[in-house]
Protein backbone atom coordinates (compact mmCIF):
# COMPACT_ATOMS: atom_id res chain seq x y z
CA UNK A 1 0.00 0.00 0.00
CA UNK A 2 2.47 2.60 0.93
CA UNK A 3 4.52 1.82 -2.27
CA UNK A 4 1.20 1.72 -4.50
CA UNK A 5 0.56 5.35 -2.64
CA UNK A 6 4.15 6.73 -3.48
CA UNK A 7 4.19 5.72 -7.01
CA UNK A 8 0.26 6.64 -8.19
CA UNK A 9 1.11 9.83 -9.36
CA UNK A 10 3.38 8.36 -11.67
CA UNK A 11 0.77 5.75 -12.79
CA UNK A 12 -1.87 8.19 -13.12
CA UNK A 13 0.41 11.09 -15.40
CA UNK A 14 2.11 8.66 -17.79
CA UNK A 15 -0.94 9.26 -20.16
CA UNK A 16 -0.13 12.92 -20.08
CA UNK A 17 2.84 13.40 -19.73
CA UNK A 18 6.16 11.01 -21.28
CA UNK A 19 8.73 12.91 -20.73
CA UNK A 20 7.86 14.25 -17.04
CA UNK A 21 7.10 10.52 -15.61
CA UNK A 22 11.03 9.53 -16.08
CA UNK A 23 11.59 13.08 -14.31
CA UNK A 24 9.17 12.07 -11.56
CA UNK A 25 9.97 8.95 -10.81
CA UNK A 26 13.67 9.73 -10.65
CA UNK A 27 13.28 12.27 -8.46
CA UNK A 28 11.51 10.44 -5.58
CA UNK A 29 13.38 7.52 -6.00
CA UNK A 30 16.32 9.21 -5.53
CA UNK A 31 14.87 11.70 -2.57
CA UNK A 32 14.04 8.64 -0.60
CA UNK A 33 17.05 6.71 -1.12
CA UNK A 34 19.61 9.30 -0.95
CA UNK A 35 18.71 9.77 2.62
CA UNK A 36 21.07 7.63 5.47
CA UNK A 37 16.97 7.59 7.21
CA UNK A 38 14.45 7.90 4.81
CA UNK A 39 11.51 9.69 5.99
CA UNK A 40 13.04 10.44 9.52
CA UNK A 41 11.60 13.90 9.23
CA UNK A 42 7.96 13.24 8.01
CA UNK A 43 6.74 13.19 11.79
CA UNK A 44 7.36 8.99 12.32
CA UNK A 45 4.28 8.49 10.29
CA UNK A 46 6.27 5.28 9.06
CA UNK A 47 7.33 2.33 11.35
CA UNK A 48 10.76 0.64 10.58
CA UNK A 49 9.18 -2.16 8.95
CA UNK A 50 7.80 0.24 6.44
CA UNK A 51 10.50 1.83 5.75
CA UNK A 52 12.69 -1.01 4.95
CA UNK A 53 9.74 -2.86 2.84
CA UNK A 54 10.19 0.83 1.17
CA UNK A 55 13.48 1.14 0.82
CA UNK A 56 13.85 -2.47 -0.74
CA UNK A 57 11.50 -1.99 -3.22
CA UNK A 58 12.07 1.35 -4.37
CA UNK A 59 16.31 0.21 -4.50
CA UNK A 60 14.78 -2.45 -7.15
CA UNK A 61 13.68 0.34 -9.74
CA UNK A 62 15.33 0.76 -12.53
CA UNK A 63 15.39 4.45 -13.28
CA UNK A 64 15.44 5.87 -16.80
CA UNK A 65 18.08 8.81 -17.25
CA UNK A 66 16.42 11.89 -17.44
CA UNK A 67 17.18 14.05 -20.80
CA UNK A 68 17.84 17.70 -20.50
CA UNK A 69 17.76 17.84 -24.58
CA UNK A 70 14.80 20.28 -25.67
CA UNK A 71 14.44 17.59 -28.45
CA UNK A 72 13.65 14.69 -26.16
CA UNK A 73 11.75 17.25 -23.78
CA UNK A 74 9.69 17.99 -26.98
CA UNK A 75 9.07 14.42 -28.21
CA UNK A 76 8.05 13.93 -24.69
CA UNK A 77 5.03 16.00 -24.44
CA UNK A 78 1.88 15.81 -25.31
CA UNK A 79 -0.76 17.62 -27.45
CA UNK A 80 -2.33 19.64 -24.88
CA UNK A 81 1.30 20.92 -23.86
CA UNK A 82 1.80 22.37 -27.08
CA UNK A 83 -1.57 23.97 -27.26
CA UNK A 84 -0.92 25.56 -23.96
CA UNK A 85 2.64 26.46 -24.86
CA UNK A 86 0.92 28.38 -27.85
CA UNK A 87 -1.49 30.11 -25.23
CA UNK A 88 1.00 31.09 -23.38
CA UNK A 89 3.24 32.84 -26.20
CA UNK A 90 0.07 34.49 -27.63
CA UNK A 91 -0.90 35.61 -23.97
CA UNK A 92 2.19 36.99 -23.43
CA UNK A 93 2.72 38.71 -26.84
CA UNK A 94 -0.51 40.12 -26.02
CA UNK A 95 -0.35 41.71 -22.80
CA UNK A 96 3.07 43.33 -24.07
CA UNK A 97 1.60 44.73 -27.29
CA UNK A 98 -0.49 46.79 -24.87
CA UNK A 99 2.14 47.67 -22.83
CA UNK A 100 1.55 45.49 -20.10
CA UNK A 101 3.67 43.14 -18.34
CA UNK A 102 2.25 39.72 -18.56
CA UNK A 103 0.83 37.98 -15.78
CA UNK A 104 -1.16 34.45 -15.67
CA UNK A 105 -2.72 31.47 -13.32
CA UNK A 106 -3.09 28.13 -14.29
CA UNK A 107 -5.73 25.76 -12.44
CA UNK A 108 -4.90 22.79 -12.63
CA UNK A 109 -6.91 19.33 -10.35
CA UNK A 110 -4.27 17.52 -8.81
CA UNK A 111 -0.88 18.37 -6.86
CA UNK A 112 1.18 16.02 -9.16
CA UNK A 113 -0.25 18.03 -12.51
CA UNK A 114 1.45 21.55 -10.70
CA UNK A 115 5.17 19.62 -10.63
CA UNK A 116 4.82 18.32 -13.90
CA UNK A 117 3.93 21.43 -15.46
CA UNK A 118 6.30 23.19 -13.89
CA UNK A 119 9.43 20.99 -14.53
CA UNK A 120 7.74 21.14 -18.10
CA UNK A 121 7.40 25.03 -18.52
CA UNK A 122 11.01 25.51 -16.84
CA UNK A 123 12.71 23.58 -18.87
CA UNK A 124 11.04 23.89 -22.56
CA UNK A 125 12.88 25.50 -25.07
CA UNK A 126 9.32 27.65 -26.02
CA UNK A 127 8.66 28.90 -21.95
CA UNK A 128 12.31 28.30 -19.88
CA UNK A 129 13.37 32.29 -20.81
CA UNK A 130 9.70 33.67 -20.94
CA UNK A 131 8.09 33.30 -17.71
CA UNK A 132 9.47 32.96 -14.07
CA UNK A 133 7.33 30.03 -12.59
CA UNK A 134 5.74 29.81 -8.99
CA UNK A 135 3.86 26.90 -7.44
CA UNK A 136 0.85 26.65 -4.94
CA UNK A 137 -0.22 23.80 -3.68
CA UNK A 138 -2.94 23.00 -1.80
CA UNK A 139 -3.42 21.26 1.90
CA UNK A 140 -4.32 17.96 3.10
CA UNK A 141 -5.56 16.95 6.68
CA UNK A 142 -4.50 13.61 6.47
CA UNK A 143 -1.31 13.07 8.02
CA UNK A 144 -0.75 9.92 6.14
CA UNK A 145 -1.10 11.34 2.71
CA UNK A 146 0.86 14.21 3.39
CA UNK A 147 3.30 12.04 4.11
CA UNK A 148 3.63 11.45 0.67
CA UNK A 149 2.86 15.10 -0.21
CA UNK A 150 5.87 16.43 1.42
CA UNK A 151 8.02 14.22 -0.22
CA UNK A 152 7.06 15.52 -4.37
CA UNK A 153 6.54 18.95 -2.54
CA UNK A 154 10.66 18.73 -2.12
CA UNK A 155 10.82 18.27 -5.75
CA UNK A 156 9.87 21.32 -6.76
CA UNK A 157 12.32 23.18 -4.47
CA UNK A 158 8.90 24.72 -2.49
CA UNK A 159 9.30 28.00 -1.05
CA UNK A 160 6.50 29.25 1.45
CA UNK A 161 3.18 30.50 -0.32
CA UNK A 162 3.65 33.68 1.09
CA UNK A 163 7.16 34.41 -0.65
CA UNK A 164 5.49 33.09 -3.88
CA UNK A 165 2.52 35.51 -3.78
CA UNK A 166 5.07 38.59 -3.00
CA UNK A 167 7.14 37.72 -5.82
CA UNK A 168 4.00 37.39 -8.11
CA UNK A 169 2.84 40.94 -6.96
CA UNK A 170 5.92 42.53 -7.43
CA UNK A 171 6.20 40.96 -10.82
CA UNK A 172 9.53 38.95 -10.08
CA UNK A 173 7.27 35.67 -10.78
CA UNK A 174 4.66 36.31 -13.98
CA UNK A 175 3.35 32.66 -14.05
CA UNK A 176 1.83 30.18 -11.10
CA UNK A 177 0.99 27.12 -11.70
CA UNK A 178 -1.95 26.30 -8.97
CA UNK A 179 -4.42 23.61 -7.64
CA UNK A 180 -8.21 25.36 -6.35
CA UNK A 181 -6.52 26.62 -3.24
CA UNK A 182 -5.74 29.90 -5.36
CA UNK A 183 -9.46 30.62 -6.71
CA UNK A 184 -10.51 31.90 -3.54
CA UNK A 185 -9.27 33.02 -0.27
CA UNK A 186 -5.62 34.20 -1.14
CA UNK A 187 -4.46 37.70 -1.67
CA UNK A 188 -3.47 37.18 -5.08
CA UNK A 189 -3.42 40.44 -7.22
CA UNK A 190 -5.93 40.81 -10.71
CA UNK A 191 -4.49 38.72 -13.26
CA UNK A 192 -4.22 39.24 -17.15
CA UNK A 193 -4.56 35.56 -17.90
CA UNK A 194 -6.03 32.82 -16.30
CA UNK A 195 -5.89 29.29 -17.91
CA UNK A 196 -8.15 26.57 -16.63
CA UNK A 197 -5.87 23.15 -17.51
CA UNK A 198 -8.93 21.15 -16.36
CA UNK A 199 -12.98 21.60 -16.69
CA UNK A 200 -14.11 23.27 -13.39
CA UNK A 201 -15.49 20.42 -11.14
CA UNK A 202 -19.07 22.87 -10.18
CA UNK A 203 -19.93 26.36 -10.86
CA UNK A 204 -18.59 27.78 -7.97
CA UNK A 205 -15.34 26.89 -9.52
CA UNK A 206 -15.77 27.93 -12.20
CA UNK A 207 -17.10 31.45 -11.34
CA UNK A 208 -14.11 31.60 -8.74
CA UNK A 209 -11.47 30.76 -11.29
CA UNK A 210 -12.63 33.35 -13.78
CA UNK A 211 -12.83 36.00 -11.62
CA UNK A 212 -9.45 35.99 -10.94
CA UNK A 213 -8.97 37.87 -14.58
CA UNK A 214 -9.78 40.96 -13.33
CA UNK A 215 -7.87 43.37 -15.46
CA UNK A 216 -8.89 46.05 -17.49
CA UNK A 217 -7.60 43.92 -20.27
CA UNK A 218 -8.21 39.85 -19.22
CA UNK A 219 -8.67 36.79 -20.88
CA UNK A 220 -10.08 33.68 -19.95
CA UNK A 221 -9.38 30.61 -21.24
CA UNK A 222 -10.80 27.07 -20.65
CA UNK A 223 -8.90 23.89 -22.02
CA UNK A 224 -11.10 21.17 -22.61
CA UNK A 225 -11.20 18.86 -25.79
CA UNK A 226 -14.25 19.61 -28.58
CA UNK A 227 -16.95 17.05 -29.55
CA UNK A 228 -17.09 15.04 -26.63
CA UNK A 229 -18.17 14.92 -22.72
CA UNK A 230 -17.20 18.07 -22.05
CA UNK A 231 -19.22 20.06 -24.27
CA UNK A 232 -22.65 19.39 -22.78
CA UNK A 233 -20.66 20.51 -18.77
CA UNK A 234 -19.29 23.92 -20.67
CA UNK A 235 -22.17 24.44 -22.00
CA UNK A 236 -23.78 24.12 -18.88
CA UNK A 237 -21.77 26.47 -17.19
CA UNK A 238 -22.31 28.92 -19.81
CA UNK A 239 -25.91 28.91 -19.20
CA UNK A 240 -25.80 28.87 -15.55
CA UNK A 241 -23.68 32.22 -16.10
CA UNK A 242 -26.24 34.00 -17.92
CA UNK A 243 -28.84 33.12 -15.19
CA UNK A 244 -26.40 34.89 -12.78
CA UNK A 245 -25.69 37.76 -14.71
CA UNK A 246 -29.27 38.40 -15.86
CA UNK A 247 -30.46 37.84 -12.10
CA UNK A 248 -27.34 40.43 -11.35
CA UNK A 249 -28.28 43.18 -13.82
CA UNK A 250 -32.12 42.82 -12.97
CA UNK A 251 -31.60 43.67 -9.39
CA UNK A 252 -29.49 47.43 -10.26
CA UNK A 253 -31.99 47.43 -12.53
CA UNK A 254 -34.76 47.80 -9.45
CA UNK A 255 -35.59 51.18 -8.74
CA UNK A 256 -33.64 52.43 -6.03
CA UNK A 257 -35.65 53.95 -2.75
CA UNK A 258 -36.25 57.42 -3.05
CA UNK A 259 -35.56 58.80 0.25
CA UNK A 260 -37.45 62.03 1.19
CA UNK A 261 -36.52 63.50 4.01
CA UNK A 262 -39.18 65.55 6.28
CA UNK A 263 -38.42 67.03 9.43
CA UNK A 264 -40.41 65.74 12.35
CA UNK A 265 -38.44 68.12 14.19
CA UNK A 266 -34.91 69.58 13.36
CA UNK A 267 -32.43 66.34 13.79
CA UNK A 268 -34.63 63.33 12.58
CA UNK A 269 -35.29 62.87 9.12
CA UNK A 270 -37.96 60.75 7.66
CA UNK A 271 -36.85 58.34 4.77
CA UNK A 272 -40.46 57.42 2.74
CA UNK A 273 -40.69 54.93 -0.18
CA UNK A 274 -42.94 56.76 -2.93
CA UNK A 275 -44.41 53.02 -4.10
CA UNK A 276 -45.58 52.08 -0.08
CA UNK A 277 -46.14 55.31 1.40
Amino acid sequence: MILQTLLKPYVKLRPRFRWVVDWYINGVVSLALGKQNPYDDFNGSLQPKEKAYLIKHLSQIKLTPVSSDPVDIEAGITDKVRVLLDTLEYEKEWSESSNEPYSGLIFVKRRDEVLALAEILSRHPRSASHFRLGCLLGSSHSLYRNTFLDITRKLMKDQPQSETLVEFRSGDKNLIIATSVAEEGLDIQACGNVIRWDIPENMASWAQSRGRARRKRSSFVLMFELAGYDDARVAEFERLERQMTALYQADRAKPQIQVEEEALDEDEPVFKVESTG
